[in-house]
């Protein structure tokens, strides 16, 4: 098997259950309970230790530093983006939705 066949594997068409089934605790759930059950606050931690070592040490910017707030607001604007698609990444911005609104489009830059 070549390195780039193992996507393109057909799924298994038997034993398919589905999410409502297997986990019914999550039909009651929120998208921000979601959100805040894949996304711990030990998974920001980490984030702000690994983004802030990555500024630091990469990109020369020893006083960038963030919070666990922001790193969630940064996280949700990408989570948007990943379904609500616009042509471009300054769209989501100009607008004049929720994510002007979140976050400055300078400082999702910076955080980038």
């Amino acid at each position: 098997m070549e390195k780039s066949d193992k996507y393109f594997e057909k799924l298994p068409e038997d034993n398919l259950v589905p999410l409502a089934d297997a986990h019914p605790e999550l039909i009651h759930k929120t998208p921000l309970d979601l959100f805040e059950q894949i996304f711990d606050y030990d998974s920001f931690e980490s984030f702000k230790h690994q983004f802030e070592l990555y500024a630091h040490r990469d990109k020369n910017t020893p006083s960038f530093s963030t919070s666990d707030d922001e790193k969630r607001k940064y996280f949700g604007i990408i989570l948007l983006s990943g379904y609500h698609c616009l042509p471009s990444e300054r769209d989501y911005w100009s607008t004049g939705a929720i994510v002007p609104k979140v976050m400055s489009r300078n400082r999702f830059q910076e955080i980038k």
